[in-house]
């Protein structure tokens, strides 16, 4: 049956609540048999802690390691998402650019065949209406690929 020696109420220091462990637990004490610790079991113990440190460490680190690649791997998807979406706008500016330049007239009196060289020493050629303006052989140029181009 347990006897209580003194109680603690309230709010205490850490010097208070030390103070109370020895003054109360000196009488105890000195009936316990403090049984002596093996060496090598103790040297054990401290290797064992010290690799289960270093095992959490390691792992904060994969996570660490695999949460940056994982930004990573989002931010490439990102960037490829936004080239897709580039690609797909450009595509379709194209695609309405040809739409207002229509089809190639056949040739005729009042047609004109346009050549052009391109950049890369490729040749172009298509006919045009003469009252074409001149805006339309701009965007003709321009679904050639051709960016940033003087006449």
């Amino acid at each position: 049956m347990p006897i209580v020696v003194e109680r603690l109420e309230g709010v205490v220091t850490l010097q208070e609540y030390l103070d109370f462990l020895d003054r109360n637990m000196s009488p105890i004490a000195a009936d316990i048999e403090i049984p002596s610790i093996d060496p090598a079991l103790y040297q054990e113990r401290i290797i064992r802690e010290q690799q289960d440190q270093e095992l959490r460490e390691a792992e904060a680190l994969v996570r660490e390691r695999y949460k940056s690649e994982e930004i990573k791997r989002s931010l490439q998807r990102k960037k490829e998402e936004e080239e897709m979406q580039k690609k797909i706008e450009e595509e379709e500016e194209r695609s309405r650019k040809l739409d207002r330049i229509g089809e190639e007239p056949e040739l005729g009196p009042d047609i004109s065949q346009i050549s052009i060289r391109l950049p890369d020493g490729k040749k172009a050629e298509r006919r045009f209406r003469k009252n074409t303006q001149v805006g339309i052989l701009y965007e003709y140029i321009e679904t050639l690929g051709v960016k940033d181009f003087e006449i």
